[in-house]
């Protein structure tokens, strides 16, 4: 009896595990693509290198982690910089989501966290520019770009290799 009842269940465990080892191998292929992992490290490694430049994208100095560039801030450069920061902030979600490594907390949660800094300063001016000057130079600018960075967070949001990761991390 106990012969046949071991026999019953090896019989059913095989399968089973057979069924996991195919799910594990299914899973790791869905992580990245390796060639567009390594455009979009190219287009972040090229574009930090132009957001550097820009006096608006570029890491802040001073106290307190850095101080906003005020006496560099004018309404001609907000457009340009927005832009800059968008471009890089996607190559970075897309470094991110394409990448073919496992997920895991740092080069998922943290990177994604990570991602952004130079779009954040030049919106951190702006929304201090919209907020406090608001003429009708500004006003343009923010008609324009408003729209425009919610797109690039929608398409953040949105974004199902992103989710993909996120998701792994979470089972």
């Amino acid at each position: 009896m106990k012969k046949q009842l071991l026999a019953v269940c090896l019989a059913m465990s095989v399968p089973m595990l057979a069924a996991c080892a195919t799910t594990g191998a299914q899973s790791s292929a869905t992580f990245g693509d390796a060639a567009a992992y390594q455009q979009a490290q190219a287009d972040v490694t090229r574009l930090t290198a132009e957001a550097n430049q820009d006096p608006l994208l570029k890491p802040w100095t001073g106290p307190y982690g850095g101080v906003p560039p005020w006496d560099q801030a004018r309404a001609e450069l907000i457009a340009p910089a927005l832009d800059l920061g968008i471009r890089l902030q996607e190559a970075e979600m897309q470094a991110i989501a394409n990448n073919p490594a496992r997920p895991t907390f740092d080069n998922t949660i943290a990177a994604m966290q990570d991602a952004g800094r130079h779009l954040d300063r030049a919106q951190t001016i702006f929304g201090v520019m919209t907020d406090n000057i608001s003429n009708e130079e500004i006003q343009g600018v923010e008609a324009e770009w408003s729209p425009r960075l919610t797109a690039a967070y929608n398409a953040i949001t949105f974004n199902r290799a992103l989710y993909n990761r996120i998701d792994d991390l979470y089972q």
